[in-house]
């Protein structure tokens, strides 16, 4: 048996050979070098013979930087906020469906995915551009010309919203058809309304993918570009910045240090909400019983410990 297991592992990392060699190609080598880059190259271009921090200076007193890595990190969190409370109910609802409906209910969710981030752009300026469909609905109501709600912070949010529903349903929906259905059953059959078995057992069984989405739609935001370029006007985020910076002032060193800080934000948030949801995953593996999430009256047979905050939540349901 110990030498199958050796045999099928050396075997296993002979087949993933290849795609952690392109990992590394792809991956590694390029962020490595966007480091030396961002420590060693000048705002002229001059290589520094020794290691210099000017780039990450600029980044930390540059006032218009600072603002966009806010404003970067502000929308990051706010999509992934909305995009949460939307994909939540969804992920529930498609875990509970038919196999008919939850088809063409896929379908519709990852379109989005097959979309360019240019594209989902476009969407927004039909949608609420100058001369998009809602603003011809107010101008029509109320006489007064519509406004320019894509080119805002509110329009690029609703454009990040839309291409992060089916990352985070997908994540969401395989969580939620593991859930046993009888806690919730019994909770509510002795007395618990729908709200508080929702708050009480549904929402702390899916805690860590939670967590995890949260993690993939911060990632995914903090990373955007082709939407945030199609409907910047005035708003800037550090996707555009390290364009801007390469491209139009040709600072290769400055863009460097852009791109390292962006890695990090996005890799440091998926990789925090990752251990969280990990930890959170481990101690729901060590807990002796999942009854004391059940948010109802004391259960035949449970212990009093488990059955203590069963009455709590019952008590103040009445």
């Amino acid at each position: 048996m110990t030498l199958s297991r050796r045999s099928f592992g050396w075997g296993g990392l002979a087949v993933a050979l290849p795609g952690l060699a392109v990992l590394a190609w792809f991956l590694v080598r390029p962020l490595s070098g966007l480091v030396v880059d961002s420590l060693h190259l000048t705002s002229l271009g001059v290589r520094s013979p020794g290691l210099t921090l000017v780039n990450y200076q600029t980044i930390a007193t540059d006032a218009a930087l600072r603002s966009s890595m806010v404003t970067t990190v502000v929308l990051a969190l706010v999509v992934t906020v909305i995009t949460l409370l939307i994909c939540t109910p969804t992920a529930l609802t498609l875990a509970r469906s038919g196999p008919r409906l939850s088809a063409i209910i896929d379908a519709v969710l990852v379109f989005p995915l097959a979309l360019p981030g240019i594209v989902i752009g476009f969407f927004v300026i039909v949608l609420l551009g100058r001369n998009g469909l809602v603003s011809q609905i107010v101008e029509a109501t109320t006489g007064e010309p519509g406004g320019r709600w894509a080119y805002t912070a509110g329009g690029l949010a609703a454009a990040y919203v839309y291409f992060c529903i089916p990352r985070v349903v997908g994540t969401l929906r395989g969580a939620a058809a593991t859930l046993d259905g009888e806690l919730r059953n019994v909770a509510a059959s002795l007395g618990a309304y729908p709200a508080r078995v929702a708050a009480t057992v549904t929402l702390p069984l899916l805690r860590a993918p939670l967590l995890a989405s949260a993690g993939v739609c911060m990632a995914t935001c903090l990373g955007a570009y082709g939407t945030a370029a199609t409907l910047s006007e005035g708003i800037r985020v550090l996707p555009l910045d390290v364009a801007d910076t390469l491209y139009n002032t040709g600072n290769q060193g400055l863009a460097a240090a852009l791109s390292v800080v962006l890695a990090l934000l996005a890799v440091g948030s998926l990789a925090v909400c990752s251990f969280g949801a990990w930890l959170i995953d481990r101690r729901n593996r060590d807990r002796a019983t999942p009854l004391s999430l059940i948010p109802t009256a004391p259960v035949m047979g449970t212990s009093q410990e488990s059955a203590a905050p069963v009455r709590a939540a019952s008590e103040a349901d009445r």
